[in-house]
């Protein structure tokens, strides 16, 4: 939870520099659902997964900016799955609009975690 509030915070720091950055308009690319992405929807996704990676305790992320989720090799045995969309709502950053993160956290459990049954 400390490197999603980490992550959230630099992107608030991000988003209000914005205009001195010139970090507002379209990147040039689409995400995986078909949406144009912005400028500031990608930077906050390499911000995001930055901050998850880095915890060693990751051992997949996914991400609605990217088509394929991400296996963390540096933590193949990391305890959680954390899905996102670091930037929700980004077509209303022009227009002054509510924007958030949306988030979930899933506790690994697979056939080498579980404990075998007698």
């Amino acid at each position: 939870m400390n490197s999603i509030s980490l992550a959230c915070k630099m992107i608030a720091a991000k988003i209000s520099q914005a205009g001195l950055c010139n970090l507002y308009g379209m990147y040039g690319n689409t995400n995986a659902t078909g949406d144009e992405q912005k400028k500031l929807d990608v930077l906050s996704n390499e911000i995001f997964k930055n901050c998850l990676i880095s915890t060693m305790r990751v051992c997949i992320l996914a991400s609605e900016e990217d088509e394929e989720p991400i296996i963390c090799e540096k933590s193949p045995k990391g305890k959680y799955m954390v899905v996102f969309d670091p930037l929700d709502g980004s077509s209303n950053i022009d227009s002054n609009g509510a924007i958030g993160t949306i988030f979930g956290i899933y506790k690994r459990t697979s056939a080498k975690d579980q404990k075998p049954t007698k």
